[in-house]
């Protein structure tokens, strides 16, 4: 075997592989410090997680990724978040839909979670009290860091802080004009 994720047969890429591969690489390495962890339990966290079948396949119970890495090397948190106002027109339709449609002058997110309103670090001129949680592989392909000033600036704004009027600011931010779909919608101040 080559690069990870690479098939001997077409010399491509193979996502299968990739995983595969992956998960090869967090059982040898997990094993591989065993002896720091303590070789019973590395061995037992190890068991309960990964599924080793006959044919050598792997199959991961109860896991999820925390971060997706892009063709150029950036990683990205897996979980995004998008805060809203409560009282938005649009709330109840997303409430069926669960679609934050696509939006050509981009919608901003964050990879923090906040379990109460945090409209100061989000800088917002509104309460923030409703966060849509959303898997960002599905705009993994138009994700962003956005300029300051929302655009306007000449300068990235990774984190939070062009508009101390809001608040301390602090929060990630991102930017996408791809269409989300929501895995949660939820009220904090419920």
């Amino acid at each position: 075997r080559g690069k990870a994720g690479s098939t001997q047969e077409s010399g491509g890429f193979s996502l299968g592989g990739f995983v595969r591969d992956t998960l090869t690489g967090a059982v040898l390495g997990g094993l591989g410090s065993a002896g720091f962890y303590g070789a019973g339990r590395a061995v037992e966290v190890l068991r309960g997680s990964v599924g080793w079948s006959k044919g050598g396949s792997v199959s991961v119970r109860n896991s999820k990724t925390d971060y997706y890495v892009m063709p150029n090397g950036d990683a990205v948190p897996a979980t995004g978040y998008r805060y809203m106002p409560r009282d938005a027109s649009y709330i109840s339709s997303l409430e069926k839909t669960m679609v934050i449609p696509r939006n050509v002058n981009g919608t901003y997110v964050t990879f923090d979670k906040f379990n109460v309103p945090a409209p100061e670090q989000l800088q917002v001129p509104h309460d923030a009290s409703i966060r849509g949680t959303f898997d960002t592989l599905q705009i993994i392909d138009d994700i962003r860091i956005p300029n300051g000033k929302w655009g306007k600036a000449s300068w990235l704004e990774p984190i939070i802080k062009d508009f101390p009027e809001y608040g301390l600011g602090g929060a990630t931010q991102a930017i996408t004009n791809q269409t989300i779909v929501l895995n949660k919608l939820e009220d904090l101040l419920k």
